[in-house]
């Protein structure tokens, strides 16, 4: 619409701020992910801001995934991995139960929730790195599109990958 890559890549992150706006006003409260959500943008803009770099506004994308891929890792080694926290909250509470009660119990189970848990971490850290590898190598233009893209991909063959595995392991 003729307006420079950087601007427009900056416009792109009202929406956040408008959420975060609107939740305020009528929820009196903040919500975590539209905080951190609205922090990165915020930090990423001050940067580019400073430098005028629209490569490093695109890449800000990847810090998201680079932090929820270390969060995920470092909770492999506990007895409640990401994976295990995460499925448990959305299963209907007879087998939520069920997995508690594997979870405390069950080896082979806990040890799956690793691997998977492991898994997911992995598929994160190599979006990070594939984002920024996309924002300092591709036409600015074509990046926001792929990324989406790629995060699309990533999650559909991690989620297949996590179903074949999981049913092998837990059957």
């Amino acid at each position: 619409m003729g307006v420079n890559q950087w601007l427009a890549l900056v416009v792109s992150s009202v929406v956040p701020v408008v959420q975060l706006v609107r939740r305020l006003a009528t929820e009196r409260r903040l919500n975590g992910p539209t905080l951190f959500t609205l922090s990165l943008t915020a930090c990423s803009a001050a940067v580019t801001l400073l430098t005028g770099d629209p490569r490093l506004l695109l890449a800000r994308e990847s810090y998201f995934t680079a932090i929820l891929g270390l969060w995920m890792l470092g909770s492999v080694p506990t007895r409640r991995p990401f994976v295990y926290t995460a499925t448990v909250r959305l299963l209907p509470e007879a087998t939520a139960r069920e997995w508690e009660a594997k979870g405390e119990g069950t080896p082979r189970f806990r040890r799956a929730m690793r691997v998977m848990t492991g898994a997911w971490s992995t598929a994160f850290l190599l979006d990070s790195a594939a984002r920024v590898v996309m924002a300092y190598t591709l036409p600015v233009d074509l990046v926001p599109v792929l990324s989406s893209a790629l995060l699309v991909a990533m999650l559909v063959v991690v989620v297949r990958l996590g179903k074949v595995y999981g049913k092998r392991r837990l059957a």
